[in-house]
């Protein structure tokens, strides 16, 4: 084994294994345990060595720097210390681990908008943690960053489960020896909005049929009016309409079917479409022009997620319709005239494919009650259609 007085950046660069060797190794003189094995193919990996006289990879230069490999080695002697796997002073950091946990997410099927919800609060509100090593952020330094959002009570508890999966998965690992996650009290740490905000609807029949009339009569883009009544007919999430594939619709029996992975709850959702909509979906199904049934003006991909707001920004709407407030008008008034229409409001509940809390109403209902869910849906078509006219 070679010595050598300093281990510089110089010096790494330039060092190489020939005469015919497997490899040849250097100790760092600034810390014990830490060698550098170089190989003919140029490799150079940092390495630290165990009680029994094997070694332990760290990491590679120049992929790592010398500082982060020493800082991994340092770590590795402290996890040594406690008894733990050095394995994990890889590890250590907050974002390392992070990334392992949207990882693993991405291979247990998470939906890939809950990813992304994850992957932007990392790089936002969690970005200044990013280089820390887990040991050393204090509760009071997660108190302190979700305060910043506690006046977005849903984005902060989003946000919480998120930061409690990475230490949750760093206690499993024996990185860390507590969650200082899990002693935050929302309802008391934080404060309370002042008021819920909730998605703004119309539920006046005559400000419904006003606004329908509007939009069929605007100078909007024809496949954009689509959307916006298909998302009314149907009362799915303005998301799901927007990325809703044609390999999903079933015309002969009338079905759209929304996978798991694109579910808010993670199960398959079966959606019974009225005549109204399947109407709708035979014009867009006319100017087809990828697999999006709603599709973007790139011509590959399908319309971004802001293109309902935009559009009642462009109707006059703002503020007073949501596309994601056709789910709460549909609610209301599908509970208003339930003895129109004669569906119970479970069914009802199901078309929006809301989570059932009663344990044994959930246990009933797995069968998907799918004509059930037909009479609603097309009583709700005659319903819009009566009140606004033919809308297609």
């Amino acid at each position: 084994m070679a010595k050598i007085n300093k281990l510089t950046d110089s010096f790494l660069k330039s060092v190489k294994c020939d005469n015919g060797k497997k490899f040849i190794k250097f100790s760092d003189p600034s810390i014990k345990g830490l060698y550098v094995f170089v190989y003919p193919s140029g490799r150079k990996l940092f390495k630290t060595r165990q009680a029994n006289d094997t070694y332990i990879t760290l990491g590679e230069y120049p992929l790592l720097s010398l500082a982060e490999l020493r800082e991994i080695a340092i770590n590795s002697h402290k996890l040594k210390a406690k008894g733990q796997n050095i394995s994990n002073a890889k590890r250590l950091k907050f974002g390392v681990l992070y990334d392992e946990v949207l990882e693993n997410a991405r291979k247990s099927n998470l939906a890939a908008k809950t990813i992304q919800r994850g992957l932007s609060y990392k790089e936002g509100i969690f970005k200044s943690l990013e280089y820390k090593n887990i040991n050393d952020i204090k509760r009071v330094d997660i108190v302190n960053i979700l305060k910043t959002i506690e006046h977005k009570s849903a984005t902060l508890q989003k946000a919480k489960i998120w930061i409690n999966k990475v230490f949750e998965y760093a206690l499993q690992l024996e990185i860390i020896e507590n969650n200082p996650v899990a002693s935050i009290k929302n309802n008391i740490v934080f404060k309370k909005p002042n008021q819920v905000i909730h998605q703004p609807t119309l539920l006046d029949e005559s400000d419904i049929k006003e606004y329908i009339n509007t939009l069929i009569h605007s100078d909007i883009k024809q496949s954009h009016k689509n959307l916006m009544l298909f998302v009314l007919l149907t009362a799915q999430r303005p998301g799901n309409v927007i990325k809703a594939t044609w390999d999903e619709i079933d015309f002969k029996n009338e079905i759209w079917t929304i996978s798991a992975q694109k579910m808010k709850m993670r199960k398959e959702h079966n959606i019974a479409l009225s005549k109204q909509a399947i109407s709708i979906l035979k014009n867009q199904y006319a100017i087809k022009v990828n697999d999006y049934v709603f599709a973007g003006s790139s011509k590959k991909g399908c319309n971004s997620e802001n293109i309902t707001c935009n559009t009642n920004k462009r109707l006059g709407y703002k503020g007073i319709q949501s596309a994601h407030g056709f789910r709460a008008m549909f609610r209301s008034i599908a509970n208003e005239k339930q003895l129109e229409h004669g569906v119970s409001m479970d069914i009802a509940e199901q078309c929006l494919a809301h989570e059932q809390k009663n344990a044994i109403l959930k246990a009933y209902n797995r069968s998907k009650n799918i004509e059930l869910k037909r009479r609603l849906m097309q009583w709700w078509g005659d319903y819009i259609e009566k009140l606004a006219g033919k809308l297609s």
